[in-house]
């Protein structure tokens, strides 16, 4: 193909490899009915025009890579390889080669995006590695914390059965001197007031201690390492644990509700992989709700299973800001976020459909509008 200039490009010549490439007939574009470069590019990028003629100030030589619709309206990748031809100084004419590279760039696309996976279970195994090694290290000590508690809760109740027992003794034997002495360090150490503090803040201390053992419990089946078979689990028990897990990133914005079906069967999954996408999605909840209150109300975020024909249904709802239609419809591709410069990476929900529909053969479903929240449904099979 060889053009000259005259503000706007006007051709001499058009090979049949850009009618293979374009689906538009050499007349088309020498009869101008068809301007060369003035094919339809998707929203947002340059006019393929308008990149010729930014470039043509600089370089003598330059390619432009594009995305833009055939004549069939198929979009595809273009590589177009321009020379300038130059008669002493003056530019007469430019000869551009045109390369379909849209195998080349979706090849691309899956090696940056296994890449990318690689890397988030690279990540994902390093982090469970050390929650395992933390929730380990927690255990022993949370665990003689709690027994010394127990001990020092029975041993206190003994104490004031004591007294109360050695009080009524005194009193039965009429030594008055005995009884006021014995009232008088009663008052004097406060026993009344430690006898209605000392139960409540050793309760409050056992259960903080439950708390603990519980999150620790939770991390230590949430780093499970990954397995290369799948395995039977109890995925309402999966869930609970996440959600302990979780807890930070929801508990200042939103309630989390669970709706378990109590005869779920076990689920013949890849455990590790499952928590990680439960992970993600909660997170997003959190964040859409977030989106919608700024933090100044409290969301909802529900989580719902059910079983029927040889499946398993997990729903994750939220009453978050939504989606619109152009969002719902990517909400599940590599890299595509709404969320600001380092508030999201695009890849949660993504991977969360890779683990559901490629390696589980299930399926994962959206239905959102904006302002009313989304619901995610996620569906497994129980072979």
């Amino acid at each position: 193909m060889a053009i000259t200039l005259t503000g706007l490009p006007i051709c001499f010549f058009i090979s049949s490899q850009v009618t293979h490439i374009l689906g538009y007939e050499p007349d088309d574009y020498l009869s101008g009915r068809f301007k060369l470069g003035g094919q339809k590019v998707p929203e947002g990028q340059l006019s393929v025009r308008e990149m010729m003629l930014n470039k043509m100030r600089g370089e003598a030589n330059f390619t432009l890579e594009y995305q833009g619709y055939r004549k069939d309206q198929q979009l595809i990748w273009i590589r177009n390889i321009v020379t300038k031809v130059f008669d002493d100084e003056r530019l007469v004419r430019i000869r551009g080669v045109f390369l379909d590279i849209t195998e080349e760039k979706n090849h691309e696309t899956e090696r940056l995006e296994m890449e990318s996976q690689l890397k988030h279970a690279q990540k994902m195994e390093a982090i469970g590695q050390l929650a395992a090694g933390i929730a380990h290290e927690i255990n022993t000590p949370s665990q003689f914390v709690g027994d010394n508690l127990n001990f020092i809760q029975d041993a206190m109740n003994d104490s004031f059965a004591y007294i109360s027992t050695l009080e009524g003794l005194l009193k039965q034997t009429g030594n008055a001197s005995a009884v006021t002495t014995m009232q008088s360090a009663y008052e004097e150490q406060d026993i009344e007031f430690l006898s209605e503090e000392l139960p409540q803040a050793l309760e409050q201390s056992i259960d903080g201690v439950a708390r603990i053992a519980k999150i620790v419990s939770a991390m230590k089946e949430f780093s499970h390492p990954g397995l290369e078979n799948k395995q039977k689990i109890d995925l309402n028990h999966a869930i609970e644990s996440t959600v302990v897990v979780a807890r930070n990133e929801w508990k200042y914005l939103a309630e989390v509700h669970l709706e378990m079906d109590n005869d779920l069967p076990m689920v013949n999954c890849f455990p590790g992989e499952i928590n990680q996408t439960i992970l993600n999605m909660i997170v997003n909840s959190a964040h859409a709700i977030e989106a919608k209150t700024a933090g100044e109300d409290k969301g909802n975020i529900t989580i719902t299973t059910s079983s029927s024909e040889g499946q398993v249904v997990i729903e994750i709802a939220d009453d978050g800001i939504g989606m619109e239609e152009s969002v719902r419809n990517r909400v599940f591709e590599h890299f595509f976020t709404t969320k600001e410069v380092g508030k999201g990476t695009g890849q949660g929900l993504s991977i969360a459909y890779s683990v559901i529909v490629e390696k589980h053969s299930g399926s994962l479903e959206v239905d959102s509008h904006p302002g009313d929240g989304s619901r995610f449904t996620i569906t497994l099979p129980l072979d």
